[in-house]
């Protein structure tokens, strides 16, 4: 068999929708077992999709009835599977667990009998035969295969699966096979998913990210079978925000609490769901609510994460909040709060190990003038995919212009594969990065050089964990953080807040104009001949005066008590 080429089918469209519950409905008249791939990025739901199938859209259909085959789903996720473990194992033990509980296989007269039915009977006229007249004897052989079977697992869910699936259908369902980025292992949960399969005569559907397939699709293991595969798109953010929103305020409706205002006093809530109600005001609709779309990157389950990290930390004072709320029945939390709470998520000081956000300003290649190398190359994607044509530059030839102004393969290697983790480019592919590959800047990325270094928030968290190579400048950083931790004084903080920034911003200039200056000396391609930062350089000081004159109304001397 050689694997299908059609075209995906798309099950979240209307017209689809369907796709793979006729197919499951299908199963008891096929002769030939399905093999389906449930395809997707990360977050976009398919193991939802897949619970969804089982518990609301074919429902009726695995109903399971007395005395009668029933179709069974076993579903097998491998986000508890190790390393250390075997992957076969791993899947015969989970096939064992579902045995041990389904009333079907529990039953002797029902399934063990008969799917024991021709060993013994071959037993009977073969090795037992003189044991025949003694039927206490014969059944305690018979238990004692039984026993020995079971203990071993593997034949013992060999037989009674073997036979179940010449009653009714059964469905493997394989999820969250890459969970590990290790080639190898996916190989081999591939690999032992279809031979199981393919020896029991069952149905096969697996779940998997689609840069997993693509990386696999050319194996001999992927090419030797005849997937259908089914691709799940992503749901809109706001959408599911919207959702998420509604239920837990449906949840929280009527109910009381009280928390510790920032004055230290006892503040009581008599209807929690108000705090919803303000939540839904913060973003739906809202450029917190952008916001999170955007640096989600149309990742669900990274959205929500990022909703909850700013639900956690970014209301200082929702005592305040609810006071004003109160009378006219709405409140928007400051933006800059929630952006900030996104960025740090977890952690008091920005840090990109621990932030949903990657840092544009630090490659990590530990060498001078190497600093800027993630922007620089992120730039030229943006600018190119912003231009007519091919969205796209090709690895090979990012290697050579980075090359030709003085970095090796390898340095260039490392900043593809960055982009590419933080989210802020793409391959053609959407498989792993390599120079081989063809690159464009993701939705993130642009977003990245069009707005975020222009914005306040953004640069003021990222400097925390931005390497500064020149001594003065870290002197002149280090001072300014010092006085500012000192200072009490709102507007004279956020003063000094504003010349950090601006520091840094003009030292950042200064070390990509290096950069710039080398390639344009070397004539190298227009897209890469700009400087993003000094074409945003006029809003971030736009944004760092707006952020002085709001702090000067509400908290200078002339601010109304």
């Amino acid at each position: 068999m050689q694997q299908s080429h059609s075209q995906p089918k798309r099950p979240m469209r209307k017209r689809e929708s369907s796709s793979l519950v006729d197919s499951i409905n299908k199963a008891s008249g096929n002769k030939k077992p399905l093999a389906i791939l449930i395809l997707g990025t990360v977050g976009t739901g398919k193991t939802t999709f897949l619970q969804y199938t089982r518990r609301i859209s074919s429902a009726s259909f695995f109903e399971q009835k007395e005395k009668q085959p029933y179709p069974h789903w076993i579903e097998i996720d491998f986000r508890t599977f190790s390393k250390n473990e075997n992957p076969l194992e791993f899947i015969y033990d989970k096939l064992f667990d579902y045995i041990k509980t389904d009333k079907f296989f529990c039953d002797y007269d029902r399934s063990i009998k008969f799917a024991y039915e021709k060993e013994i009977n071959s037993l009977k006229s073969g090795p037992l035969f003189l044991l025949a007249n003694s039927d206490e004897e014969l059944k305690k052989r018979i238990t004692d295969l039984l026993i020995s079977d079971y203990q071993a697992i593997k034949p013992y869910v060999d037989k009674l699966i073997g036979y179940a699936s010449t009653l009714s259908p059964i469905f493997l369902i394989i999820d969250n096979v890459d969970q590990f980025e290790d080639d190898f292992i996916q190989s081999e949960i591939f690999s032992d998913s279809i031979a199981i399969a393919s020896r029991l005569s069952i149905n096969l559907i697996i779940a998997m990210r689609e840069s997993t397939f693509i990386n696999h699709r050319s194996s001999p293991t992927f090419d030797a079978f005849d997937f259908d595969p089914l691709h799940i798109e992503p749901p809109e953010i706001p959408a599911v925000l919207s959702r998420r929103f509604f239920l837990t305020g449906k949840i929280l409706e009527g109910k009381s609490g009280d928390f510790i205002a920032l004055n230290g006093a006892n503040f009581k809530v008599d209807d929690l769901s108000v705090f919803i109600d303000i939540v839904k005001g913060s973003v739906l609709g809202t450029e917190v609510g952008e916001k999170i779309d955007v640096l989600s990157n149309h990742d669900v389950r990274l959205a929500l994460r990022m909703t909850r990290e700013f639900l956690a930390r970014g209301y200082t004072d929702p005592a305040k909040a609810l006071i004003t709320h109160k009378p006219e029945k709405r409140y928007t939390l400051p933006k800059q709060e929630a952006f900030r709470s996104i960025l740090l998520g977890n952690q008091s000081v920005y840090s990109e190990e621990y932030s949903v956000i990657g840092n544009p300003f630090d490659s990590r290649l530990n060498r001078s003038n190497t600093e800027l190398l993630r922007i620089f190359v992120l730039s030229a994607l943006v600018r190119k995919g912003s231009s007519n044509g091919q969205g796209y530059i090709e690895g090979q030839i990012i290697r050579d212009s980075l090359k030709t102004i003085g970095f090796s393969e390898t340095d260039t290697l490392s900043i593809l594969k960055d982009l590419c983790t933080l989210r802020f480019a793409h391959t053609k592919s959407h498989g792993k990065a390599d120079i081989n590959s063809s690159y464009f800047a993701s939705r993130l990325g642009g977003h990245i050089i069009k707005s975020l270094i222009g914005d306040f928030t953004f640069i003021e968290n990222i400097l925390m964990d931005t390497f500064i190579s020149e001594k003065e400048q870290w002197e002149q950083l280090k001072s300014i953080s010092s006085s500012i931790q000192e200072e009490r004084d709102i507007v004279r903080k956020i003063n000094q807040r504003i010349e950090r920034i601006k520091i840094f911003y003009e030292l950042m200039i200064s070390q990509y104009s290096i950069l710039l200056s080398e390639a344009t000396k070397r004539g190298l391609d227009p897209i890469w001949l700009s400087n993003p930062l000094i074409e945003m350089k006029d809003t971030l000081w736009s944004n760092c005066d707006r952020a002085y004159t709001s702090a000067n109304r509400i908290y200078g001397e002339n601010a109304q008590k």
